[in-house]
């Protein structure tokens, strides 16, 4: 709401707010604990505007000129509830009336009048000498800054350090409409200045004409410019400042960071080597004691430990590099030959742009230890570093110098931790990236990311360009639906599958028992170990109970749970070898519940049903953790409903674009069915229904199109009282007019959950069959494939017992 309607809307008697020491100006805010006297009781019962005026120490100083604000917001800061004020335009209190009661302690209402800004004409801004004075008064207010900043001032008055920013910002981008809101802005400062004047910011206040308010600042900031050098030469006679008094000796010592700048200069960019020495310069005219002095020597540090031109140059031995990755990794042989393909493409053009790869999959199938091999393949320095749930852009841009404690972001701090500029960088849960108040992250990592703009990366901290470009950044996800459009459109996405449980039992043999083993202190002589006998010390799991422990005691897509089940098992094997002396352990089925506790198995809570109800189908989906079985119920009433409606429930609240793309699957199901002259247009149901899906298994993220074919079976058995075939899944989009299945993703990642929940038939679109070549031997032998070209095609497996279906 612009001043203009406030003025219209405004009682003329307000509320009077009392300030000493301070003058509110136009478009700032300011904050008051509500517990300071009865007009704060007023104020947080019912105005919405009160006046804010000056005074000095006695109550009869000030009441000339005040500001009108606006009451924003009430919130509670820890014990206190605080109420924030904004000013919006000076006025002239004409009356002050005090209100008095007989149990509170009396307050003031005003009565006001608005006094109306003057602005500058455009004959008037754009005179000659008018510019020259507007340029004069600019240098004044920087050449002041930078005096708070020789003296440290700046250290004991922090706030006038942050309004003296925004005001020669302001100034920088003044024009003749902002004007009066920019002399509002440089008011602020005088208002934090170590030198009172508050007296003389009432008249800048009460002044309606722009032109003289300027005059009446420029006044103020020539007052300053003399206070500040006066104290800058009272602390120069004191002995406290540059060269050799700063404590390294005579003249011809060097501050350690000089040293470090000359073994460095030659190797850094030409705006990095400026900087350094433009802050050197102030280093030494500021007094080793002011709080200055060090926010000033950690920037320049920062700024010389980038390892400017430092790199380590790549491995090109291919044969080399994959014998690393499959000395480190069981399977994954399509994200291993696509990451060989990358390091060779670059090998005959080292100044080609690194691309930005992205690994998804399910969590604890290798990709951030993939990661870690690429590095050791390539012989360079690996740096991890994850941005899920990061609402803060300052996080990957850095911070500002002007805030206490500001760092440079992640990313800087990766490359001053890995010591050179082309390092493996890996980012974790890319998909999990937040979206706060704070900036955007998502744009600050395309920034980072994007080798169109990665090679003068700006950040905030450090405020001058870095190349990344040639770091080979790596970022991983879980799911791709979550990745930021603009990021995943410039990333070259490698997927994981799930692990088979031969790749399971293979990994675990390979490397998670040898790891434990290392870790328990087993794997070598030591000293306990020849204390207690122990030595040689041997555990052998055998691969039948591997396979329990996989298919009873785990339901993932990687071996996480399966370490942890080994890991308990080894803990059980030493405590014991401890109390009997035994060193020779074997691990059979018919002794695991020595180890492993019955109640943990969890095969029973993802076993496909043998005996499924009426309205109720088993589907396939991926979610973040994998594929997973799922079930669609389905029911309807058709009485107190107004008009047709499907309820979709047990889908992640958080998504709502997938509860309407399953919405718009059941009314294609739905339609197919009673549409005029499909199979179920026989069936008297009113129009006016309502009908309820649920998905069980609640809160997990589901595919949308994926559930049409179940969907479709869960309608067809509700409303035929007919029952889907036990140890039959489904997945496929369907359609309305055409009756076709269309093709879906994550076929490997489903078909590996329905082998798992014990599935003996899957049914797939027919456009998917070509995905079959990927699915491993083992789950072809266990799972029949069904590929369907049209939705009646997949009715008739469900239901093979139907009559109606057979004479389609």
């Amino acid at each position: 709401m612009s001043p203009e309607n406030h003025t219209e809307q405004m009682p003329p008697l307000l509320p009077l707010i009392i300030i000493r020491e301070t003058v509110l100006f136009p478009d700032n805010p300011v904050t008051f604990p509500t517990n300071l006297g009865p007009v704060f009781a007023r104020v947080v019962e019912n105005a919405t505007a009160v006046i804010v005026a000056s005074t000095g120490a006695n109550m009869t100083d000030g009441f000339t000129f005040g500001v009108v604000g606006e009451v924003r917001a009430l919130r509670r800061e820890e014990t206190e509830q605080q109420i924030e004020i904004m000013g919006l335009f000076p006025c002239k209190m004409k009356t002050v009336e005090k209100i008095s009661s007989v149990n509170e302690e009396p307050y003031f209402l005003a009565g006001w009048e608005k006094i109306a800004d003057i602005p500058l004409t455009e004959e008037i801004w754009r005179d000659e000498k008018f510019q020259h004075n507007f340029s004069a008064f600019k240098k004044m207010i920087a050449e002041n800054y930078e005096l708070i900043i020789n003296t440290g001032f700046s250290n004991f008055f922090p706030a006038l350090r942050y309004f003296f920013e925004e005001g020669i910002f302001a100034l920088e981008m003044a024009d003749r409409g902002s004007f009066t809101a920019t002399l509002n802005k440089i008011a602020m400062i005088f208002n934090h200045s170590p030198r009172p004047c508050r007296k003389k910011l009432l008249e800048v206040l009460g002044e309606p004409k722009a032109l003289k308010r300027l005059d009446k600042l420029a006044f103020l900031a020539q007052d300053d410019n003399k206070y500040f050098k006066d104290m800058q030469r009272i602390m120069d006679m004191a002995g406290g400042r540059a060269g050799k008094k700063n404590g390294y000796g005579d003249d011809n010592d060097k501050h350690p960071l000089e040293k470090l700048y000359d073994e460095k200069k030659d190797k850094m960019s030409e705006e990095a080597r400026k900087i350094v020495k433009q802050e050197m310069e102030r280093l030494s005219r500021t007094p080793p004691q002011a709080a200055e002095y060090q926010v000033t020597e950690k920037y320049i540090e920062y700024l010389l430990k980038i390892p400017w031109g430092q790199y380590t140059e790549d491995s090109i031995d291919m044969t080399r590099i994959k014998e690393i990755l499959d000395e480190d990794h069981w399977g994954l042989e399509e994200p291993k030959e696509r990451v060989v393909e990358n390091i060779a493409a670059k090998s005959f053009n080292p100044k080609k742009k690194e691309p930005i790869i992205c690994f998804i999959g399910p969590p604890g199938v290798g990709k951030t230890s993939l990661g870690k091999s690429i590095a050791r393949a390539l012989n360079r320095k690996f740096v991890r570093t994850s941005v899920g749930g990061i609402d803060d852009e300052a996080e990957i841009r850095g911070h500002r110098r002007t805030y206490i404690g500001a760092i440079p972001g992640r990313f800087i701090e990766g490359l001053l931790r890995a010591g050179s500029m082309n390092p493996v960088f890996m980012i974790d849960e890319i998909d999990k990236l937040g979206q706060g108040t704070r900036g955007d992250p998502k744009a600050a990592l395309l920034e980072v990311l994007d080798p169109e703009q990665n090679n003068s990366f700006v950040d905030n901290y450090l405020a001058i360009g870095v190349d990344l470009s040639q770091v080979l950044f790596i970022t991983t996800a879980n799911m791709e639906n979550g990745i930021p459009e603009p990021l995943f459109d410039r990333m070259e996405t490698i997927y994981f599958p799930s692990y088979t449980e031969d790749e399971k039992i293979k990994i675990a043999e390979k490397f998670i028992i040898p790891k434990k083993m290392l870790e328990f202190g087993l794997d070598s002589e030591t000293e306990i170990l020849r204390a207690k006998n122990l030595w040689p010390f041997k555990i052998k799991i055998d691969k039948d109970v591997l396979s329990e422990i996989i298919n009873e005691y785990t339901a993932e897509a990687g071996v996480r749970d399966l370490e942890r089940k080994i890991d308990a098992i080894f803990r059980k094997i030493t405590r014991r070898a401890l109390e009997t002396g035994q060193k020779d352990w074997e691990i059979k089925n018919e002794n695991l519940l020595l180890y492993l506790v019955k109640k943990d198995k969890v095969i029973k809570k993802h076993d496909l049903k043998k005996n499924l109800p009426v309205g109720v189908a088993p589907m396939l989906a991926v979610s973040s953790a994998g594929g997973i079985v799922l079930y669609v119920e389905a029911a309807y009433r058709d009485k107190g409903v107004s008009h047709r409606k499907i309820k979709v429930t047990g889908v992640d609240p958080k998504n709502q674009h997938i509860g309407r793309m399953i919405e718009e699957s059941a009314d294609a199901a739905w339609d197919f069915l009673f549409k005029k002259g499909g199979i179920l247009s026989n069936l008297s149901l009113p129009e006016k229904i309502y009908l309820h899906l649920r998905f069980a298994n609640g809160g997990v993220p589901k595919d949308g199109t994926s559930a049409g074919i179940a969907i479709l079976w869960a309608l067809y058995s509700l409303f035929t009282e007919q029952k889907v075939i036990p140890e039959l899944a489904a997945t496929g989009e369907i359609t309305l007019a055409m009756g076709e299945t269309f093709p879906v993703g994550g076929v490997k990642e489903k078909l590996i959950a329905a082998c798992r929940a014990g599935a003996k038939k899957v049914v797939i679109p027919m456009a998917n069959i070509n995905d079959i070549d990927d699915i491993p031997d083992e789950i072809k032998q266990k799972v029949q494939i069904i590929p369907c070209e049209t939705m009646v095609e997949t009715l008739k497996i469900a239901f093979p017992n139907c009559e109606k279906l057979r004479t389609l």
